[in-house]
């Protein structure tokens, strides 16, 4: 029992510190790296390669991002390791033009720190003569001319208790020092780096270098965006949205849905068979609502179910074609919560049209709900004046809400209104397809307040960053309390709708390359 105990106590310790973000101590711009240290620090430079070089400080591995922006527009994302250790460094770089350069240091959205300076075609180049390190310790040699493309990260340097990086990961392949006795090489060759934590023999030299201009910033606001879309071969988006930049980064068909701490993607499944029978033929299609949690979560079915009709038998007519058709479409998300229409009709023979679509409420990870109950409160006695207000005068008998499963519903921000949609039966088919449409206005609780757009239709995000919101197809965004401006489009197709928001915080451990990575383990499978 102790045991298990410590060891709850120490896998908690472990994730409190893995989701500690590093310290940055230094950063500054360069204009090379020699022996791990930063030549030329300079706030002014000519056109070309300039060097990014940081100091860290991390209680546990982690990986910070450099954001390259040039006259207020980014021009480049770097990405770069840091391993435990009280003094780590790592460095990039990027070609430069003309400019007014800003480089943000993030990590997980939260930024730790940023350089600035500035490139004119009059700055004088640096003289670049090496620093001699006093340490006598292997270093990790600068790139060469034909080095990897500018923009990429050079090194990183591992804990003393870290495994080296393989050789393919530096610049150059590693090579052993050479013996004291032996000649010196033409030029040095890159042995591997060395832990800066290992003891020094004699005192590292100083560095005089700017400091860097650390500046928290507790929020980045960054949307993952689902949409409906007019691409008829992938009717769901999901859009990365810069907000701050106004920018949509990427986009992957499916769609998002966050319950908690979990996050799933979605994707529509259509299916369709032919069947072929002794007096005649059936054709059935359906959709599946698959979803899967990130990063690694299995194929789970949401909502829906193979249509089932089968082939016309002996008393129907030869040639007979039957057709039974279950198509969902997604009304919208809300937190945790799907909103679902599935159109389920078809023609059995006979004159036998059906039809029995339905709403419906799932929650993740695809449980069907109840609206009314947990949301809105019952609203028979709603339904029921609705349906005295709205008096039916069609055949048959006249809808009523006795017996009436409230759970076939479900609720959908529409033009500023949220509404219980549901669908009561009556009548005959070929009046209204055997059933009346309610579409009541309901006040939310307070639960789901918290997860619809405001009054403008704009999805807010609720730690104030911003907002983002569609507007005749195209996708707006606001920073904080400002007015919306348009996105820049990462694709060509056009949205329709804007379904759900998920708000990226800068503790989330998702990472949009996991997102993409899921979405395409849930494709279709084109037969």
């Amino acid at each position: 029992m102790r045991r298990a105990l410590w060891v709850a106590v120490m896998v908690l310790a472990g994730a409190r510190a893995a989701s500690a973000a590093p310290e940055l101590v230094q950063a500054v711009a360069c204009h090379d790296v020699v022996e791990r240290e930063p030549v030329g620090v300079a706030e002014r430079f000519a056109p070309g390669v300039v060097w990014l070089y940081l100091r860290l400080a991390s209680d546990a591995a982690a990986q910070v991002e450099l954001v390259w922006r040039r006259d207020g527009d980014e021009v480049q994302r770097t990405t770069l390791k840091v391993g435990r250790g009280k003094r780590w460094r790592t460095w990039a770089r990027h070609r430069t033009e003309p400019g007014a350069w800003r480089v943000d240091v993030l990590h997980r959205g939260r930024r730790l720190g940023r350089v600035r300076f500035r490139v004119a075609a009059d700055a004088a180049p640096a003289a670049l003569a090496p620093t001699q390190p006093a340490v006598e310790a292997p270093a990790v040699e600068a790139p060469a001319a034909d080095a990897p493309p500018v923009g990429e990260p050079q090194t990183d340097e591992p804990a003393a208790d870290a495994p080296v990086p393989d050789a393919r990961d530096a610049d150059e392949p590693d090579a052993d020092e050479p013996a004291a006795d032996a000649p010196p090489p033409a030029a040095p060759p890159p042995p591997p780096p060395d832990p800066e934590d290992a003891p020094a023999p004699r005192a590292a030299p100083t560095i005089v270098a700017l400091p860097a201009e650390v500046e928290p910033e507790p929020l980045a606001c960054r949307a993952w965006v689902s949409v409906a879309s007019d691409d008829a071969g992938a009717p769901h988006a999901i859009i990365d949205v810069d907000v701050a930049a106004g920018v949509a980064r990427a986009v992957t068909p499916g769609l998002l849905v966050r319950d908690g701490r979990a996050l799933h993607v979605l994707r529509l499944h259509p299916h369709r068979v032919d069947e072929r029978g002794r007096y005649g033929s059936v054709r059935r299609a359906w959709d599946l609502l698959m979803g899967a949690q990130v990063p690694d979560g299995p194929p789970v079915t949401w909502h829906g179910y193979p249509a089932t009709l089968a082939p016309p038998g002996a008393d129907a007519p030869r040639g007979a074609v039957f057709d039974e058709s279950n198509r969902l479409h997604v009304l919208g998300i809300y937190g945790p919560f799907v909103a679902l229409r599935a159109d389920l009709g078809g023609f059995a023979g006979e004159g036998k049209d059906f039809d029995h679509s339905r709403h419906a409420w799932v929650r993740a990870p695809g449980q069907t709900a109840d609206p009314v109950a947990s949301m809105v409160g019952h609203p028979a006695r709603a339904v029921a004046a609705w349906l005295a207000a709205h008096p039916y005068r069609g055949e048959g008998p006249a809808p009523t809400v006795d017996g009436h499963d409230f759970k076939r519903s479900a609720l959908v921000w529409d033009a500023g209104q949220l509404t219980l949609r549901t669908l009561v039966r009556c009548c005959t088919f070929a009046a209204n397809r055997n059933h009346v449409e309610v579409a009541l206005p309901v006040q939310p609780k307070e639960a789901l307040a918290r997860r619809l757009p405001d009054d403008t239709g704009a999805w807010v995000d609720p730690r104030g960053c911003g907002a983002v919101a569609l507007r005749d197809g195209r996708l707006l965004a606001r920073l904080g309390n400002g007015g919306p401006k348009p996105v820049r489009a990462a694709s060509t197709a056009r949205p329709t709708k804007l379904l759900g928001v998920v708000w990226v915080r800068p503790r989330d451990r998702w990472s949009w390359d996991e997102v993409r990575q899921v979405s395409a383990r849930l494709a279709p499978r084109r037969k």
